[in-house]
């Protein structure tokens, strides 16, 4: 199942944090987001929005992409602007599998 495969933000995030020896203290300066709520972030207590995660991200000198839960939350906006493209999307997906089972087949 894909959210299983998603990393948590706030994981992501105390990681990027951690390789560039950030505190939450030095990441609130960078953002002008506070280090408490930076911490609700990590834990979990709080969700951000893509806005705040773009702002994190600036802080931390990757895009935003670089979250799997920003891609999510982007994905989810758009399809939810388009929901035709669900489909579209869906169905190219079981096309593909559908052509990768019966290549195993023959070649099997």
């Amino acid at each position: 199942m894909i959210a299983n495969k998603v990393r948590a933000f706030g994981k992501q995030m105390e990681e990027l944090m951690k390789k560039r020896g950030l505190s939450f203290r030095q990441l609130d300066y960078k953002t002008g987001i506070s280090a408490s709520y930076l911490n609700k972030f990590a834990t979990g207590k709080r969700k951000p929005s893509i806005e705040k995660m773009e702002i994190i991200a600036k802080g931390l000198n990757v895009p935003p992409e670089y979250f799997d839960e920003y891609r999510v939350k982007k994905a989810k906006e758009c399809i939810e602007r388009n929901p035709e493209l669900a489909n579209i999307v869906l169905e190219e997906l079981r096309q593909k599998e559908k052509a990768k089972t019966e290549g195993k087949s023959q070649a099997g």
